[in-house]
This record gives C-alpha cells, structure tokens and sequence, in this order.
C-alpha cells in the first residue's frame, strides 16, 4: 500500500490527519519521569504505576515495529439533549462545560473510525497484527504524534497541528511492521522532536490566561493547579482554597489556554454549554443519565456535578 492511498482511506473514516512512525524509545520518558517525582502528577495514581511501560510501545503491544498515529477533530456531533431548554441560562447564574464534553465521547467515535481503518489495513496485509489505543494504555501520545508530524508541542502543553490548532483528539495504532515494509518506502521520514516552542514564537497567551498559573512554560503543567484536574479527575476530594478562589464558573473542565490561543482560529465553533446551577443542584440521576449519558461527563457522576456547582458558588 502507498502511504497517498492509506491518508484518503484514512479521511474516508472521517479522521482528520494521521502520521506513521517506527517504534523507538521514547525521547521524552526522562522528562515524564521528573514531572512525575516533582509530584506534578497530583493524586493519578495510575501514571505513577505504569511509569516504566511509557519508555518503549512494545511494554504495551510486544510485536510493535510502527504506531499509526490518528487525530480526530473536536468538533463531533453534540447530542441532541444538549439543546434542550434548560441550556438556555436567561438571568439565572450558570456554571460552564468545555465544549468537548456536550457531544458524544470521543473515546468511542475514535476508537470506531480507527478500527475502520484498521480493517483496511489488515485486509491489504492480511498477516498484519494491531493494537488500538485510546487513552487506554500508557504512551507518550504526544511525542509519538510530534514524531509523526502531526503537529509540535506548545506551551499549552497540547500538540498544535497546522490547521486543527489543539482542538483535536490523538489516538493510536500499534502495527507489526515497520513503516517501510507497510508502505513501500512512501511513508513520511520521521520529524525531530524540539524544544523550542517554534509553533508558538513569542506568543504567551495561554500563560498569562490560566486562572491559577498552571501551565509550567515548558510543555508541562501542575496538575495540583489545574481546574481540569480538580473538576474532573478529582470530584471528590478537598479543594484548597487557593483553587476554590479561582474556580469561577467551572462545572466540567477548563480550556481557557485554549481559546486564547492564536492557532485555535475557529472558537466560535466551541462554545461553551451554560447551565443554570440551580438545574443542577435539582438534578436527579435519572435526569443525569439522560442528559449526560454517552458523554465525558458521566465519568464524574451526578455527585461530582453538584460538588463543582457548590463551588461555583464560592465567595457568594
């Protein structure tokens, strides 16, 4: 198959980009490793235990040779039960969804259209071996998709890819054969990883825009300091009050980094979902299931839904 061949079945899927790379040692593992042991990783636990499986993609697939990298664009179909009346704020104080979370799960629609282009490959290769991974295994997803020139990282720490910008969901494709014996020396020469910032220059908008200086200005962040973090990973535990005093009108995730930044040219496509936080203080489970069911939300549950709305109500 040639590499040409491979990009338009992989945009028939309806994938936005993809990028092959041959299976190596990551290059950014000893940075992971430090970000972990300076305890930037807050309480995920999960990080810390399969620190060692984020140094090769054979640790998580034994028979890799390459990884398909693949980029779904963020803006998917929202649900229709998002558009329901009670989204409509009026005068009463809401609290904010990213827009990510009010359409259908990226996990799944990922996870689906790479199986589709999975099934291209295995039926052009049929003794070709795979592994698809969505948020599922431990990889550097970042620095194999840099690799795969898919983009370089910013200072937002999200990987900015020419025309997506950061709204984009990476995902991967372990395969059995190197990229050479898949595409027949047509497939793109892996990309140096750099350090620079070069997407960025000067710019430092998404710096100067998270609320509690998150951001590290070196590709990482403090996840102590995130409202991702705390609205999301963390939606039972204590908030210190330094998070508290920032938190504003959070209910499910912050993406203030990214709406500042020059490369996300279409924010108008990514509005955020207001709702009145007395609608959900009311909120029922079964109403939770039904508004929230098959979206990023319903990982944290009715409960951590009313703990983010008291929040919003800090200081009042």
């Amino acid at each position: 198959m040639l590499w040409s061949d491979l990009l338009c079945h992989a945009k028939a899927t309806g994938l936005a980009d993809c990028g092959i790379v041959d299976a190596a040692d990551s290059r950014r593992w000893p940075l992971f490793q430090k970000w972990l042991a300076d305890g930037n990783a807050a309480d995920m636990a999960w990080l810390n235990r399969y620190e060692e499986a984020r140094r090769h993609p054979r640790f998580v697939f034994p028979q890799v040779q390459s990884l398909l990298i693949v980029a779904l664009a963020a803006d998917q179909p929202r649900r229709k039960n998002h558009q329901s009346p009670n989204s409509s704020p009026g005068q009463e104080k809401c609290g904010l969804f990213i827009d990510y979370a009010t359409r259908v799960d990226y996990h799944h629609e990922l996870r689906r259209r790479a199986g589709e282009l999975t099934h291209i490959l295995t039926k052009v290769i049929p003794d070709l071996k795979v592994r698809i991974v969505v948020d599922t295994a431990p990889l550097l997803e970042k620095e194999w998709a840099e690799r795969a020139g898919l983009g370089r990282l910013g200072r937002n720490c999200l990987l900015l890819h020419p025309t997506l910008g950061s709204r984009f969901f990476l995902g991967a494709i372990l395969l059995s054969k190197s990229t050479a014996d898949l595409f027949e020396g047509t497939a793109p020469q892996e990309k140096e990883l750099e350090n620079s910032f070069s997407s960025c220059g000067s710019c430092r908008r998404c710096l100067d825009a998270c609320p509690t200086h998150a951001l590290l200005g070196n590709g990482t962040l403090d996840a102590r300091k995130c409202l991702n973090y705390w609205s999301i990973e963390a939606p039972a535990m204590p908030v210190p009050d330094a998070i508290k005093n920032a938190w504003g009108r959070t209910l499910y995730g912050c993406d203030r980094c990214q709406k500042v930044c020059p490369h996300n040219h279409r924010e108008t496509d990514y509005p955020p979902l207001a709702l009145p936080l007395d609608t959900v203080t009311a909120m029922t489970e079964l109403d939770f299931r039904h508004f929230w069911q098959e979206t990023p939300v319903a990982r944290i549950g009715l409960a951590g839904l009313k703990r983010n709305a008291s929040l919003c109500r800090y200081g009042d």
